[in-house]
């Protein structure tokens, strides 16, 4: 049945899967210049209306009018427009007719986010449709379904933000590489902003490491004793298990555990393999001990008188070089001596990363640069030790500027930051934090 009804009598549905109608104004627009071109889609209901009364009391009246099915959107920028009546097809659904239609409405024209297609899954779902009926009334598969309605175990306010800053449903999928669901949520929060890769690889190694932590205690627990205090017992400490996965990957048990009385203990993010010493090792120990300290004091002695002629002979040099600098000699000797200090140069950065990094075998860049005798020309050493025919110019000059300025995991600079951020590089706020030194790890105790 086709109607013109006034917009007063019309209400929209509470139940609408849209919640938010995004901006109207360019529909309000076109409806004032052309009309409704398509007619909404309504269903009759009771309209109640609370208004004040005397001495704070409340008055409730009720009148027949309509609740909206499809046009949520059409109905608000008619009355921006200043329309009072809009064109209606009258229609008689129940209520689970009504939020299938709706679902199916909106998803068709990709008018939901992933958390309100969720929202009104569940809805169905609570109205008690099954998970094929829903597929039956809106099209999309049981996997799309049950994997909406699973996002509803996020937390609500969180994962409403995140639809908000434009989710993607590659982004929720990523989240299905964390299990623990509060890891989940707090990667969840930062979903839409430039630390969500950081805030999920770190929950990522977060687990990695939980898991490796559990099998590592077990292993020690099948032939050493847990132990928290370490008096009364003549132990030796035979390792450290740091919380990173290269150190739980390269944890081994002792050869001789059926032998030796072992113990562990447990501080922190720290895990520390003990032996039990029996008498006889104490005393040998106690004289190798001795000796070793007798031996270190006398490298020490070695090592001062070595520097002290270490630093003549620097100061030596650097007074010749100051001589020679404003009146250089020798072109060819500086080109011969410029190649081989580049080779020595790039020998020290990552040899492995740098060889991985253009293509080459590790075993084809040589480990040094040959004898005097037999040095190159600068473009000769140059392409032999760089391997310049699988880079470009500026893939060399790119590759070789970043990896000497990188100086490796845990020695950062601000120089590595600036230099790659230029490139397009997103640093997340851990990482700021931790180059402008306020990272709370940085502080000081």
């Amino acid at each position: 049945m086709l109607k013109n009804i006034s917009t007063t009598s019309i209400i929209p549905h509470p139940n609408n899967p849209r919640k938010q109608l995004g901006d109207l104004r360019e529909l309000s627009e076109s409806i004032k210049k052309s009309g409704i071109l398509q007619n909404l889609t309504v269903v009759p209901h009771t309209i109640t209306e609370k208004t004040p009364g005397q001495h704070g009391s409340v008055e409730i009246e009720t009148r027949k009018g309509y609740m909206v099915i499809i046009g949520h959107r059409r109905l608000e920028a008619a009355k921006m427009a200043g329309l009072t009546e809009v064109p209606c097809t009258i229609a008689e659904m129940d209520e689970k007719e009504q939020i299938a239609t709706m679902l199916e409405e909106n998803m068709q024209r990709s008018d939901l986010t992933v958390y309100e297609q969720a929202k009104g899954f569940q809805l169905m779902l609570d109205l008690g449709e099954t998970i094929s009926t829903i597929k039956a009334k809106t099209g999309f598969s049981e996997t799309t379904i049950r994997r909406r309605v699973k996002l509803l175990e996020l937390d609500d306010v969180k994962f409403q933000q995140a639809a908000t800053r434009g989710a993607t449903l590659e982004d929720y999928a990523k989240l299905d590489e964390i299990s623990d669901i509060e890891l989940k949520n707090k990667v969840l929060g930062s979903i839409g902003t430039n630390n969500f890769s950081w805030e999920l690889q770190n929950a990522k190694n977060r687990e990695e490491l939980a898991v490796l932590r559990e099998k590592t205690i077990a292993i020690l627990d099948s032939f050493a004793t847990k132990i928290d205090i370490l008096k009364g017992l003549s132990l030796k400490r035979i390792d450290s298990i740091y919380n990173t996965v290269h150190y739980y990957n390269r944890f081994e048990p002792p050869k001789d555990t059926g032998k030796a009385k072992y113990y562990y203990s447990v501080i922190l993010n720290q895990i520390d393999l003990y032996v039990e010493l029996d008498e006889k090792t104490i005393k040998a120990e106690t004289a190798e001990e001795q000796a070793r300290q007798e031996q270190e004091e006398k490298k020490k002695e070695l090592y001062n008188k070595r520097q002290e002629l270490l630093e003549r002979a620097y100061q030596s040099r650097i007074a010749f070089a100051k001589t020679v600098k404003k009146n250089p000699k020798g072109q060819d000797t500086i080109e011969r001596t410029a190649a081989h200090v580049l080779a020595m140069e790039i020998g020290r950065i990552e040899r492995g990363v740098f060889a991985d990094w253009i293509g080459v075998e590790e075993e084809s860049l040589p480990w040094h640069v040959p004898d005097e005798g037999v040095w190159e020309s600068f473009f000769d050493a140059k392409k032999r030790v760089l391997s310049l025919e699988v880079l470009s110019p500026i893939e060399l000059l790119f590759v070789a500027t970043y990896l000497r300025l990188e100086t490796g995991a845990t020695r950062i600079t601000d120089k590595v930051y600036k230099f790659l951020c230029e490139m397009g590089y997103e640093m997340s706020d851990e990482e700021k934090a931790i180059v402008d030194g306020t990272h709370e790890l940085f502080q000081e105790v």
